[in-house]
């Protein structure tokens, strides 16, 4: 599609003579019904994503169907909305998993505070030996 709509640029449709209009509005059909029938197949099913559907939004635009690119668009977000919910019920199994971590210990948050433990220990011995060095001098 994005070759198509440089191929596009490059015919320079509303320059050509009359005796070749049917042709370029042919080619205009093609390219609609082409575009048509890969949003009914893959957007409507929510397999195309946001930069496939701007394309599809700039080449019907392009070739002069504002509308239909607006109404496209509202299609294919509909359509990819009830897969955002979908996603929400994941988002709180992820919650309850997290509910059921706060209840339990983190095996790696205790492993943190032992060391954190021992550095500090180990520096409260060195201390004590060092005053206990000058306390013998």
């Amino acid at each position: 599609v994005k070759n198509i709509r440089a191929a596009m640029k490059k015919l320079q449709l509303e320059r050509m003579p009359p005796e070749n209009q049917p042709q370029a509005r042919s080619l205009v059909v093609y390219i609609f019904c082409l575009i048509q029938e890969a949003m009914n197949s893959y957007g409507k099913k929510g397999f195309i994503d946001g930069k496939g559907i701007k394309l599809f939004q700039e080449v019907l635009i392009s070739l002069g169907f504002p509308k239909t690119a607006q109404i496209m668009f509202s299609q294919w977000k509909e359509a990819m909305t009830p897969a955002e919910p979908a996603a929400a019920p994941e988002n709180g199994a992820d919650a309850a998993k997290d509910d059921k971590k706060k209840g339990k210990p983190d095996k790696k948050e205790d492993k943190k505070d032992k060391k954190d433990k021992d550095k500090d220990k180990d520096k409260k011995d060195k201390k004590d030996k060092k005053d206990g060095k000058d306390g013998k001098d």
